[in-house]
């Protein structure tokens, strides 16, 4: 009979302490990922973050797969105790053992099974530092590949390098002693085929080896994931990575250069904060593939960046060819609209800390835009600037008296914002609007208002009465609301 277990040390409790048969699930685990046995699976049905296992049925035999028992089975046992995490720790000596005399990462011809990939995979899941000295021989004790009848694509390869790095990786500035050897892995470019020189990088980085900052830059030169992840790694070492701030500004304005790789430099430009990536940052902006980006490293520079106001704004003012529908005001975004409305909406959050008046002219400009109209980012923006209301009151006013739709929405939701009676005869002007959104909402900010509003219970009242109106409901509990007095 199938079942499943779950395991309720699975779930990270922040206590090692296990119940009892909690404590027979990990020796049965143990004792599994040393060969001895094979009663769970992993089960791939789940999520990496799912903290369960599967028992084996009794009739799953793993060579009915084709696969030799030995590599799956310890497979298996090391996913499970990967997925436990640092409850797991018991089971460090063994995944150990295992990584340092196997079984090995395994090519039967037909794929592949990374056993002491795996392996390696655990002990960074499991987290416990004891482990460190143990990963660093691994790393130094190269194995090949072993293979099965008919497999040709592991000749040469080294088993579990990047599986290794990655998980040196997880424990941060405390595998600083394998720098050197991380950094040879990436001279070398040398692996398993499964992204050991990216994982090096990465691993590098996290590790906070400033000493592998050149040999990071001159990867950059190269057209692969392993550009990618030295860029990201470059990223964690900053400031300290000052002097890639000229390879990167060449790789984000590169059209040539994939869009991942770019987006990378973008950001790892933003954490380095360099002055001398503003005006990069800033013509990047004009490429739809690398706006957002660019965008959010700009905005790490906060009132610094004003010096590049104008091409700030020029995207600020450029159409993202999303659709909007006329009728509900719903957007729509395809290809890069979403990107470019997502670079707007950082842009606009970033003229706000600037808070200059060149800034808060900018957005009273984009104010009436349709898409960001209905994001109310812009609005509330200009509110955060101008809290007492001096100068957004005179700019809403005449919104809502503008011949755009749209400018009077925005500009009648301002006025109701502001909290002040002195805006309720305009807000009476506009019950009779030709837009429906626009009355409903004179109606809303009349109603915010309370008996304040009471000169627009007349109108409120007439309108209620009429029968082309747009949401009587609305109207009704505005007419209550106001009535009732103090």
């Amino acid at each position: 009979m199938v079942f499943i277990l779950v395991i309720s040390a699975f779930l990270c409790t922040g206590n090692h302490e296990a119940s009892g048969a909690e404590d027979a699930v990990l020796a049965d685990l143990i004792d599994q990922v040393q060969g001895n046995s094979c009663p769970y699976m992993a089960d791939h049905t789940l999520t990496q973050q799912d903290r369960s296992c599967k028992r084996r049925p009794i009739y799953h035999l793993p060579f009915l797969t084709g696969a030799p028992s030995k590599y799956v089975c310890v497979k298996w046992a090391a996913e499970c105790l990967g997925r436990m995490g640092p409850e797991a720790h018991r089971a460090v000596p063994a995944l150990l053992k295992a990584l340092q005399y196997g079984p090995n990462d395994y090519d039967t011809g037909d794929g592949t099974i990374a056993t002491r990939s795996r392996i390696a995979w655990a002990i960074g899941e499991i987290g416990d530092p004891q482990a460190i000295p143990g990963l660093i021989d691994a790393l130094k004790n190269a194995e090949p590949w072993e293979s099965g009848y008919g497999a040709i694509n592991a000749s040469g390869l080294v088993a579990a390098r990047g599986a290794i790095a990655k998980a040196l990786g997880t424990f941060g500035p405390r595998s600083r002693n394998a720098a050197p050897l991380l950094m040879d892995m990436l001279r070398d470019g040398k692996g398993s085929g499964h992204g050991d020189p990216e994982y090096a990088a990465w691993a590098l980085g996290r590790i906070g080896a400033t000493e592998s900052i050149p040999l990071l830059i001159e990867l950059l030169a190269h057209r692969n994931d392993t550009a990618t992840l030295s860029a990201e790694a470059l990223g964690m070492l900053a400031p300290a990575s000052q002097d890639s701030v000229g390879p990167l500004s060449q790789i984000l304005l590169d059209a040539n250069r994939d869009r991942v790789t770019r987006w990378r430099a973008a950001e790892t430009l933003g954490k380095i904060e360099d002055v001398r990536a503003i005006p990069v940052l800033a013509e990047a902006l004009k490429d739809s593939t690398t706006a957002h980006q660019s965008a959010k490293a700009l905005a790490t520079f906060g009132p610094l960046a004003a010096q590049v106001m104008s091409e700030m704004l020029g995207l600020l003012k450029k159409p993202t060819g999303a659709t909007i529908d006329r009728k509900s005001g719903s957007i729509h975004y395809a290809g890069d609209s979403s990107s470019l409305h997502s670079a707007r909406i950082v842009l606009i959050r970033l003229f706000e800390r600037i808070n200059s008046p060149e800034a808060f002219e900018a957005l009273v400009a984009v104010l009436p835009d349709p898409e960001l109209a209905n994001t109310s980012v812009v609005l509330k923006a200009l509110l955060r600037m101008d809290p007492e209301g001096g100068k957004t009151k005179p700019v809403f006013a005449q919104l809502a008296r503008s011949e755009d739709p749209v400018a009077r929405w925005v500009g009648v939701r301002g006025l109701g914002k502001l909290k002040d009676t002195e805006v309720i005869p305009d807000l009476v002007e506009r019950l009779r609007d030709d837009e429906c959104r626009v009355r409903d909402a004179a109606i809303r900010a009349l109603c915010g208002h309370g008996n304040a509003a009471a000169s627009a219970l007349p109108s409120l009242i007439e309108i209620f009465h009429e029968e082309d109106r747009c949401t009587p409901e609305l109207v009704g509990k505005a007419i209550r609301k106001i009535g009732k007095g103090p």
